[in-house]
């Protein structure tokens, strides 16, 4: 074969070489597009979260009950109790949407340290159920200050299944309750409360206080796009805060990129249940509040 011949058998190779490439990159953005905009929204959506207040910011605010002057008033919804102390109005769920003496802000985003429940990405049998340990060291993380490495908080998940082990005689699916006595008993959290019966607002309060909050749920009614699906039967996530919009902010440590997640609230407190022995959509709606 001349050289002529050559050149043309490597340009036509060329050629079909860049429409293969270009035939499967069409493929993959069209059978990943609603992944793709999926991804790029809630970038968008976390591009413009609230400033985020870290522990020795918000330590001093005041308890329910206490007047606090820097506070912007949603809206939409009268939250300041009436002179007798009663609450001026409930939510569509019967819970109480105020707190006398105390207005709610518009927005609030507390700085809760992030971390998956598998750090090194290694979706394993402890891994894929260690929700609840991750959740308990976020919010010991914003208590203490401090960070995690993809070493430190691997070492401390399996620190805490030895201990549930001992203490429990297992680890997998913690109810509310036992959740709540590993943050009082293992890292010696005096005021640990199990809250049941919410609404979106009871959390809303308990985080306006300075207090980011766990939440058990049923995994599958949350629809997480990050998740394997349909997702974890049971699962739980931390709340942080809240923005103008109403996202409910949170760091759910089902995904690598469960930090600053955004639900919208009616999914969120829809999917809010306790473990109930394995029948979870049938569980109560419950949250874990700490107190330092």
């Amino acid at each position: 074969m001349g050289r002529t011949g050559r050149k043309k058998n490597r340009k036509t190779f060329a050629i079909i070489v860049i429409l293969a490439a270009a035939f499967l990159a069409a493929a993959v953005i069209f059978f990943c597009r609603v992944s793709i905009k999926n991804y790029f929204e809630e970038k968008t959506r976390q591009a413009t979260l609230p400033p985020a207040k870290s522990y020795s910011e918000v330590k001093d605010l005041p308890s329910s009950g206490e007047t606090s002057e820097n506070k912007i008033e949603f809206e939409d919804i009268l939250i300041i109790g009436n002179e007798d102390g009663e609450e001026a109005n409930t939510n569509e769920t019967g819970t109480a949407d105020n707190v006398p003496g105390r207005v709610l802000p518009a927005e609030f985003n507390l700085a809760v340290p992030f971390t998956s429940q598998a750090p090194f990405a290694v979706w394993d049998e402890i891994h894929e159920d260690a929700c609840e340990e991750a959740s308990v060291m976020m919010i010991d993380a914003f208590f203490t200050n401090r960070n995690f490495t993809a070493q430190s908080a691997d070492d401390e998940i399996f620190s805490i299944v030895d201990w549930e082990t001992k203490t429990f005689g297992y680890w997998l699916d913690t109810t509310a309750e036992e959740t709540a006595q590993i943050l009082r008993e293992k890292y010696g959290y005096q005021n640990v409360r199990v809250v049941y019966d919410i609404g979106i607002n009871d959390i809303k309060r308990e985080v306006a206080m300075g207090r980011p909050v766990i939440l058990p749920a049923a995994g599958q009614l949350l629809g997480n796009i990050y998740f394997q699906q349909p997702g974890p039967l049971y699962h739980m996530l931390v709340v942080r805060g809240w923005t103008k919009e109403g996202m409910i902010i949170t760091n759910d440590p089902g995904t690598k990129r469960g930090e600053g997640y955004l639900y919208e609230p009616d999914v969120l407190i829809n999917a809010v249940h306790d473990w109930s022995g394995g029948d979870v959509e049938n569980g109560r709606k419950a949250m874990i509040v700490v107190e330092k």
